[in-house]
Order: C-alpha cells, then sequence, then structure tokens
C-alpha cells in the first residue's frame, strides 16, 4: 500500500493535469482518478489510528519548560 504522503503527491499531479485539461474527456479523466486517490486517502485515515504520547516531568519548572 502506498504512503499517504505519495497519495497526496498523485493528487497535486492529477490535480495539475485536471486544470490544464483542454478538452472534456481528459478533464473528465482527471477528476475520476482524483475521486480514486481522494478515496485511497479516506481508506488511509480509517486504518491508520494516531499515535498518542504521553509525558511526565518530575516538577513544575520542567512542565512550564516543555
Amino acid at each position: 500500500m502506498t504512503s499517504e504522503e505519495q497519495l497526496r503527491e498523485k493528487l497535486r499531479k492529477i490535480s495539475a493535469l485536471f486544470h490544464g485539461a483542454t478538452t472534456i474527456g481528459e478533464r473528465d479523466a482527471a477528476a475520476a482518478a482524483m475521486e480514486r486517490v481522494k478515496k485511497g486517502l479516506g481508506a488511509t485515515f480509517q486504518t491508520e489510528q494516531p499515535i498518542e504520547f504521553k509525558f511526565s516531568f518530575p516538577d513544575r519548572w520542567q512542565r512550564r519548560l516543555f
């Protein structure tokens, strides 16, 4: 499976093709490709869980510095 960054890069390139299209067929093909990539991004967000961090500091001064 491709990473989120790769999918975002593909989406930028396809968007450029969409805006530079000279015919209706090119524009429709680019729009369909954009939808497929957006679905892939949506699936990526649903499958990857956010990482949660917990920081512990022994005193108030270190918490304030953080």
